[in-house]
């Protein structure tokens, strides 16, 4: 029989997840950093590749390297089979039961401390077997541990990249805006209060408190940030709850519609003038969640998106 030219040799996993970690990570270097090999091993892998599909996959950039158009094609198909091979072991060991499953979830300080209390708590009782963990990040922070497996589920208020190809976006529950005063402020003695009545009064916040770019600009359109003397500027919840009660202006802040008021402000629901925030799970497309992420995701929406039913938009 004549010889073809050239021993014919399977694809390999170790190929391709070379290859979408260089893809993703803009460099060898970084994969193999990534991957805990050397960088010649990343680089052999990746070109045994291009040698085997017959086209170049990555091209020189800067001191990196890009996706051709061939490249960006297998990116696409291959990336959810990689993702899905690398969590083979854990998603087999959860389903026999030997291990303990482990979930990782990472949020925003203000999620953390004043929405997910109740939740956390429920979901550890109902599942004593699952190591659970939650971990602050900012929402910058959230999108990388996603993308680089550090965790398995984020939850934010920020719009995201919508259009990023390595996360997938989920329904969390629904934050409405309210007006927070101190009780004795003239704004918590008013019958009603539409949004003209607090251009009187000097607002707590920065002009980008909030995830959605358009409540920002409706705030800036009424002329709330030239109300003088504006003395705190502040962007994170704690900070404007704290210099709202030290008597230093208002505050409008993103919060549950049962939720109980803190002993000494007067909170009003802003829903009706202003969009709320919806607050949404993101995990790394491709992957096919384990059934301890998919339950925390349900212990949340059953638990704050009933909230939202009952209450309704107007509080």
């Amino acid at each position: 029989m004549a010889k073809t030219g050239r021993a014919y040799k399977e694809i390999t996993f170790q190929q391709l997840r070379s290859f979408c970690e260089t893809a993703r990570l803009g460099s060898f270097t970084a994969a193999a950093e990534f991957l805990d090999v050397s960088h010649p091993t990343v680089w052999k892998q990746v070109h045994a590749l291009e040698r085997e599909l017959g086209t170049q996959l990555l091209e020189p950039h800067g001191r990196g390297s890009r996706l051709t158009a061939a490249g960006q094609v297998l990116l696409e198909m291959a990336q959810p089979a990689v993702t899905s091979i690398g969590t083979l072991t854990r998603r087999f060991h959860e389903r026999l039961s030997i291990s303990v499953t482990r979930l990782k979830v990472v949020s925003t300080p203000r999620i953390i401390v004043e929405d997910l209390p109740e939740c956390v708590l429920q979901y550890e009782k109902r599942n004593p077997r699952v190591q659970f963990s939650l971990a602050e990040e900012t929402n910058q922070e959230i999108t990388s541990a996603i993308e680089t497996g550090r965790a398995d589920l984020g939850l934010t208020a920020s719009p995201g990249d919508q259009d990023n190809p390595r996360i997938e976006y989920g329904p969390g529950y629904q934050l409405n805006i309210y007006l927070i005063t101190r009780d004795d402020h003239p704004l918590a003695k008013k019958r009603s209060v539409r949004p003209e009545d607090l251009v009187d009064y000097p607002i707590v916040n920065t002009p980008d408190s909030f995830p959605n770019p358009a409540v920002n600009l409706q705030l800036a359109d009424l002329g709330l940030f030239r109300t003088q003397p504006r003395r705190v500027e502040a962007h994170y919840a704690a900070a404007i709850r704290r210099y709202v009660g030290l008597g230093f202006g208002f505050g409008l802040l993103g919060r549950l519609p049962n939720a109980i008021p803190e002993p000494g402000f007067h909170e009003r629901d802003m829903s009706r003038y202003f969009r709320g925030s919806p607050i949404r799970f993101l995990w790394r497309r491709g992957i096919v969640l384990a059934p301890a992420a998919r339950e925390f995701m349900e212990t949340v929406q059953q638990m704050l998106g009933a909230s939202q039913r009952r209450r309704g938009p107007g509080g």
